[in-house]
């Protein structure tokens, strides 16, 4: 399952011995889940693991012709892979929104039909309905403030490293500690605990999509069959 980071947060404060975040808010762990997450990125990295995936949708209003990320609520926008667009309240298909280097100078219509980035953000020539944008973008790494972690899985690493990272400031080097072997391991290095439990499990399951080989290939004099059943 794919925590959200309000999930996290509030498992961290319940192992902290604060279930009702009376003390250990959400704003006053965030800084402690941001390392931790960066920790659990740099780890994917290592093993090659690709950035994640994300979709959000967005309500686009008549006649607007500019949009950033932050304004669609996305805070660790890293690279777009697609832009669609439907009209918004309907159940029709997305369609894809074009990129092109300069917007056309055209009359607005009731569909984007294309937009231009530039200057971090996306501009429109503007539709003449509210439109629904689909956006499919890949994580930049940054720690999410809210919503979802968009790592599977990654709940109990995440929230016992924050716990660890949280207490000791707080003068509970034991509980800290404690917290850090679950999350990283004895000896704390990621070879071990929740990090590792879930690093396998990624690396396990990117090796199982496998590129199918192709049933047949040219070999110079025609074509023949080379898939082995």
């Amino acid at each position: 399952m794919i925590p959200t980071v309000e999930q996290v947060l509030l498992l961290t404060a319940s192992l902290l011995g604060d279930p009702s975040q009376r003390k250990f808010t959400n704003a006053k762990l965030q800084p402690f889940f941001e390392l931790a997450y960066e920790e659990l990125t740099g780890e994917m990295a290592r093993y090659f693991l690709p950035k994640q995936k994300r979709s959000t949708t967005y309500q686009l209003t008549a006649n607007t012709t500019s949009l950033t990320p932050a304004t669609a609520s996305i805070s660790n926008f890293g690279e777009l892979i697609l832009l669609e667009e439907r009209a918004y309240g309907s159940a029709d298909l997305y369609t894809k929104v074009e990129a092109v280097d300069a917007l056309p100078q055209r009359l607005a219509t009731d569909r984007l039909a294309e937009y231009e980035w530039s200057n971090d953000q996306f501009n429109f020539v503007g539709a003449t309905q509210n439109i629904q944008l689909r956006i499919t973008y890949l994580d930049s790494g940054v720690a999410p403030t809210t919503g979802s972690v968009g790592i599977d899985g990654s709940k109990n690493y995440l929230a016992h490293r924050t716990a660890a990272l949280a207490a000791i400031p707080s003068g509970n080097v034991e509980l800290g500690d404690l917290y850090d072997r679950a999350a990283r391991g004895p000896m704390r290095d990621g070879g071990g605990g929740h990090m590792h439990t879930l690093i396998q499990a990624m690396v396990t399951a990117m090796q199982k999509v496998k590129t199918q080989m192709p049933a047949y290939e040219s070999d110079g004099f025609g074509i023949r069959n080379v898939r082995i059943e």
